[in-house]
């Protein structure tokens, strides 16, 4: 079991699990803060990074300060979250 620092908080899953990119997990669990993926097909160390692709962000997303908006490895845009804090 691999546990990332993501969970639904950052990573709305009301529509479908995220999808780790570069790797295959055989199950995703998630709670709050954290994110479980079991039967990684990848070796991971503690402080790498996993890119996520969310099920669903539109419950999340104004927790965030930015969007960055990426092409392969690169970050090709930012978006700055105009919405941020307006849920409180």
């Amino acid at each position: 079991m691999t546990i990332l620092d993501a969970g639904v908080k950052s990573c709305g899953m009301d529509q479908g699990n995220p999808v780790p990119v570069g790797m295959n997990a055989g199950r995703i669990e998630a709670n709050e803060e954290h994110i479980k993926l079991f039967d990684l097909d990848k070796k991971l160390k503690i402080g790498d990074k996993v890119r996520l692709i969310p099920g669903h962000c539109c419950s999340t997303v104004n927790l965030h300060d930015k969007l960055y908006l990426v092409e392969g490895d690169k970050v090709v845009d930012r978006i700055i979250v105009t919405s941020r804090g307006n849920s409180r």
